[in-house]
């Protein structure tokens, strides 16, 4: 299979994922260079995949190999070919979920009084066990983002000084 035919193939699928959700691919937008959104940046893009509504889903798909799946604007997530179409199905169906320092209970607190927006990131399963992530904006204006479950990250100990 040439890359030419992989790049095809994957394009497919990602029409055949959106059609079998009900929300089938945008038509692919005609390259202009002027245009500021111009869905093709400068590079080895070849093809892009829009999916509209919420979340907004625009997959860029690299000569290489080097793909971008970009969420609601604000979200670049970097996937190899091989899993492009399992990590925008992750995030067509509702699998995605943010991940969260753990923190004390006094910093909570003061996030809540204030409004501020903790270090965090976005996780999103691929294929394989894989996962990727993107870093959490500090503000965000996506609905989607908002209604994401959000869970504190596993390993280190809430506790830091106790006696033996």
């Amino acid at each position: 299979m040439t890359a030419d035919d992989a790049l095809a193939a994957v394009v497919r699928e990602l029409w055949a994922l959106g059609a079998s959700l009900g929300r089938p691919p945008e038509p692919t937008p005609e390259v202009d260079p002027w245009d500021e959104a111009d869905p093709y940046p400068v590079g080895d893009v070849v093809a892009v995949v829009a999916f509209g509504g919420s979340p907004s889903v625009v997959v860029r798909l690299d000569r290489l190999g080097e793909d971008e799946i970009t969420i609601e604007d604000v979200l670049d997530v970097d996937v190899p070919r091989r899993d492009v179409v399992a990590v925008v199905e992750s995030v067509l169906t509702g699998q995605a979920w943010i991940e969260r320092p753990r923190l004390p209970a006094l910093l909570r607190w003061v996030g809540v009084m204030f409004g501020s927006a903790f270090p965090g990131s976005v996780r999103i399963p691929g294929g394989d066990e894989r996962t990727y992530s993107a870093p959490l904006p500090a503000a965000v204006s996506s609905g989607w983002l908002a209604r994401l479950p959000s869970v504190e990250e596993p390993g280190r100990d809430t506790r830091r000084w106790h006696r033996p």
